[in-house]
C-alpha cells in the first residue's frame, strides 16, 4: 500500500505539449468556463449562478443543477444538448482517471431505484450505444452490491474498505480499455497494409463527421433528414472528439513513412474540411459559442504533422502548404484562441534546418504566412503597463518570441542563405511594427537588428549585380527601400526613446559600413532622399513643434536632432566622393545627375528647418534656464554647423563655387537656396567667402565635419 502506479492517459500525445504548463492550466479553465461568450444563452438560462466549480464540474462530468424554470415555453428554452442518461455528451476535459462516485446518485443509487429510474422521463431523444452499454455495468454491479444476503468474511466490513475500492464507472472504463486497447490500435498500425490503415483512417474521420454534422443538426434544432434510427447515430463528446482526432494524427506519424499516401488519400481533405466548416461558422453566426476541444487538436496535429513532414524532401511542400489553411481567410476566433499553440508548432517546424531545405517557394511562403500571423499578435501576453514608462514583459510562450525565434534562425542560419525570400523582410516589419505599437521595447529592438541583417544582404546583392552586369537592379533596390522604410516606421510608432535612438542610428550605419560603402551612386540617388533625407527632416520638425518634451527631456531632444541630423548628411558625406566623380562622368536621363538629385532634397529639407521662429532667441550668456524658443536656437545652431561643412567639402570637390559663373547651375542653386534660410542670413556671406579659395585640401576638408561634431 502507499504506492502509485504512472497510468498513462489516451489523450497524452507522444509529443510534448505544444503548451507551457502554465498556459495548459490556463487552457483547461478556459475550457471548462465555455472560453468566450456562450453564443446560444437565453433568458431563461442567463439568471442561473455559474461559477469556477461549477463549469469545471460541467465540463469533467458533462452534469450541472440547471434550475427548474416554470412557465417556460418551448420558444424560450434551450434544448440542452445531452444524449445519454449520464450527460457525458457534453465532457469538455478528458480524464478516464477521475473519480466519479458521486455523478447521478439521485438517477442509479439502490435497487430499489430501478423501477423509478425506467419510469423517469429521459431528457434526451436518444442514448449512445456506449452509454448503455456502461447503464448496464452499472446497474449489474449495483445489484451485486445492495443484495442482503452477500457473505461476509467476518474479517472486515465492506465500509472499512472504501479507500480501496474501485468506483462502478472505473470498473466499467477498465473493462472498456481492455476491450479497445488504443495504444495497439496505433502501433500496430505500421504492420498493416496502406489500404488497411487507409481504412482505419478513414473510420475516425467518419466517425468525427457525422458527430459533428449531428451535433449542428441538434444545435440548429434542424430535424435530421436521414431514415437512420436515432439508436444508431453516433455521438461523441468533445472530449471525445479530441481524442479522435490525437488518434488520428498518432497513426498519421507512426506511419510517417507513408504519410504522402494518407495525406493524399484522407489527412488532406479531412484537415481543409474542419477548417472550412469554421471559417463558415464564423461568417453565418458571427460567433462561436465557445472553444472545442476537438478544434484544438485538430490545429495542433495539423501542425505536429507539418514538423514531422518537412524531413520528408517528396511530401514536405504539400502538408507545410497547408498551414494557409489557418491564414489565408478571415480568422475564426477559435484559431484566435490557438495563436500559443500555432506559434509553438511552428518554432518546432523552424527548429529543424534540415527540414526547411527540403521547401521550395510556395513552401516558404505558406510558412512565412504563419509566422507574419504569429508575429502580428506578439504582446497579447504583456505582463507589465506600457503607462508605467518601462518596456512591457513577455511570456515564454507569448507568439511574438516565438515568430522572432524562428525568424532569428532563419536568417542566420547558414543553410538558409541563399534559400530564404526576400519576403521574409515584410515577416520582420510586421514584428517591428507591432511590438512597437505595443510597447515590448526589447523585442522591437531584436527584431531592428533582424531588419539590419536582411538590409545587410540585399545591399550586398545588389552590389554584387551591379559589379557583374554594370547596371542596377531595379527590384532589389526597391525592396532595400522598403526595408530600410520599415526600420524609419519602428521610430514614429513607439514612445521609447531608446527604440527611436537605436533606429535612427541603425539607418545611418546601413550606409557607412562595408556593403553599404559599395552601393553605386545610382542607388543613393534614389534611395536617400526618399528614405534618410525625408524621414530625418519629418522627425526633426516633430521634435521642435513639441514644446512640453522639449522643456522636460530637453537633453533626450538634442541627441535625438543630433542624430537625425547626422542622418541626413553622414551617408552624403561618406559618399560624396563616388557622387561627385559619378556626376562628372554622366548624367541621368531626366536631365539631373546623382549629385544633384541628392543635394537639392538636402537643401530642401533645411530650407524647412532653418526658419527662424517668433519665440526663437540666442541664449544668454550664464543663463541656465532653457526656454523651448532658445532650444530651438540652438539646435538650428548645429544644423547650420553641418550644412557649412557638407558646402565646403563640395567646394573642395570642385563642384561649388563662392562665385559661381552664369553657367554654373548647382552653385547658383545652392546660393539661392541658402538666401531662402532666415537662420543663416548672418553666415552667407562668410560662407561664400570661404567657398571663393581655390587652395582647400578635399581630404582635409572632409575631415572636418567629423570634428566639428565632435565639439558640439
Amino acid at each position: 500500500g502507499g504506492t502509485t502506479s504512472q497510468r498513462r492517459n489516451l489523450l497524452l500525445e507522444s509529443d510534448e505539449d505544444l503548451l507551457k504548463p502554465e498556459s495548459r492550466r490556463e487552457w483547461k479553465v478556459k475550457l471548462a468556463k465555455g472560453g468566450f461568450d456562450d453564443g446560444y444563452e437565453t433568458p431563461s438560462n442567463a439568471d442561473a449562478p455559474r461559477s469556477f466549480f461549477g463549469g469545471l464540474g460541467r465540463a469533467l462530468f458533462g452534469s450541472e443543477d440547471i434550475p427548474d424554470h416554470a412557465g417556460e415555453t418551448a420558444e424560450t428554452s434551450r434544448v440542452e444538448k445531452v444524449y445519454s442518461i449520464h450527460g457525458k455528451d457534453e465532457l469538455y476535459l478528458w480524464d478516464e482517471f477521475a473519480s466519479s462516485d458521486d455523478e447521478e446518485d439521485e438517477v442509479v443509487n439502490t435497487y430499489e431505484d430501478e423501477q423509478a429510474v425506467k419510469e423517469k422521463p429521459v431528457i434526451s431523444r436518444f442514448s449512445s450505444p456506449g452509454a448503455i452499454f456502461e447503464s448496464q455495468l452499472i446497474h449489474e454491479d449495483m445489484l451485486i452490491q445492495h443484495q442482503t444476503d452477500t457473505p461476509i468474511t467476518g474479517l472486515e466490513r465492506v465500509e472499512d474498505t472504501r479507500p480501496y475500492q474501485i468506483s462502478p464507472r472505473a470498473r466499467v472504463r477498465k473493462r472498456l480499455a481492455r476491450a479497445c486497447e488504443i495504444a495497439g490500435i496505433i502501433s500496430e498500425s505500421r504492420f498493416m497494409e496502406l489500404g488497411g490503415t487507409v481504412v482505419l483512417l478513414e473510420a475516425i474521420v467518419t466517425l468525427i463527421d457525422t458527430s459533428r454534422s449531428q451535433d449542428k443538426e441538434s444545435s440548429t434544432g434542424e430535424e435530421s433528414k436521414t431514415s437512420e434510427p436515432v439508436s444508431s447515430v453516433v455521438v461523441l463528446s468533445p472530449a471525445s472528439e479530441a481524442l479522435a482526432e490525437v488518434l488520428l494524427c498518432e497513426i498519421a506519424i507512426r506511419n510517417k513513412d507513408r504519410l504522402a499516401s494518407l495525406w493524399s488519400s484522407v489527412l488532406e481533405n479531412h484537415y481543409a474540411a474542419r477548417m472550412r466548416t469554421l471559417i463558415s461558422s464564423q461568417t453565418e453566426e458571427h460567433d462561436i459559442s465557445r472553444i472545442e476541444p476537438g478544434t484544438e487538436k485538430c490545429v495542433t496535429g495539423l501542425l505536429r504533422l507539418c514538423a514531422c513532414a518537412a524531413q520528408k524532401e517528396g511530401i514536405a511542400n504539400e502538408v507545410i502548404g497547408s498551414l494557409a489553411l489557418l491564414t489565408e481567410t478571415a480568422t475564426p476566433r477559435e484559431i484566435e484562441e490557438l495563436d500559443k499553440h500555432i506559434s509553438e508548432g511552428t518554432w518546432r517546424i523552424c527548429s529543424s534546418v534540415d527540414g526547411l531545405l527540403n521547401l521550395n517557394d510556395q513552401g516558404w511562403q505558406r510558412l512565412l504566412m504563419v509566422i507574419q500571423w504569429c508575429a502580428a499578435r506578439a504582446g497579447k501576453s504583456v505582463t507589465q503597463s506600457r503607462q508605467s514608462g518601462r518596456s512591457a514583459g513577455l511570456a515564454e510562450d507569448d507568439p511574438g518570441l516565438q515568430a522572432y525565434r524562428s525568424l532569428h534562425l532563419i536568417l542566420h542560419a547558414p543553410e538558409l542563405l541563399d534559400l530564404t525570400p526576400d519576403s521574409v523582410a515584410d515577416v520582420v516589419g510586421t514584428l517591428v511594427s507591432r511590438t512597437a505599437e505595443v510597447g515590448c521595447s526589447k523585442l522591437c529592438l531584436a527584431g531592428i537588428d533582424l531588419l539590419h541583417v536582411v538590409q545587410s544582404r540585399l545591399a550586398n546583392q545588389i552590389c554584387t549585380s551591379f559589379n557583374q552586369s554594370g547596371a542596377v537592379d531595379v527590384a532589389l533596390v526597391a525592396k532595400w527601400s522598403l526595408v530600410l522604410i520599415s526600420i524609419s516606421k519602428a521610430a514614429g510608432d513607439t514612445q521609447d526613446m531608446v527604440v527611436r535612438s537605436q533606429t535612427i542610428s541603425t539607418l545611418t550605419d546601413a550606409f557607412l559600413d562595408k556593403q553599404g560603402s559599395a552601393v553605386p551612386p545610382s542607388v543613393l540617388r534614389v534611395v536617400l532622399p526618399q528614405v534618410c533625407i525625408q524621414f530625418a527632416n519629418e522627425r526633426v520638425l516633430t521634435l521642435l513643434e513639441n514644446e512640453v518634451s522639449m522643456v522636460e527631456s530637453s537633453e533626450d531632444v538634442m541627441i535625438e536632432f543630433e542624430q537625425c541630423v547626422s542622418l541626413i548628411f553622414k551617408p552624403f558625406l561618406h559618399h560624396a566622393k563616388s557622387i561627385v566623380h559619378s556626376n562628372s562622368t554622366a548624367t541621368s536621363s531626366d536631365g539631373g545627375g546623382d549629385l544633384e538629385t541628392i543635394w537639392t532634397a538636402l537643401l530642401k529639407a533645411m530650407e524647412s528647418l532653418l526658419q527662424i521662429g517668433e519665440d526663437e532667441m540666442q541664449p544668454a550668456s550664464g543663463n541656465n534656464a532653457m526656454t523651448p524658443g532658445m532650444l530651438r536656437w540652438t539646435l538650428k545652431e548645429l544644423a547650420s554647423e553641418h550644412l557649412r561643412n557638407v558646402i565646403m567639402v563640395l567646394h573642395a570637390h570642385g563642384v561649388l563655387k563662392g562665385n559661381p559663373a552664369p553657367s554654373d547651375g548647382l552653385s547658383i542653386a545652392t546660393w539661392e537656396s541658402i538666401d531662402r534660410m532666415s537662420f543663416c542670413k548672418g553666415f552667407v556671406a562668410e560662407w561664400r567667402q570661404s567657398a571663393s579659395h581655390t587652395d582647400i585640401p578635399c581630404a582635409a576638408v572632409e575631415q572636418q565635419p567629423n570634428e566639428s561634431i565632435n565639439e558640439q
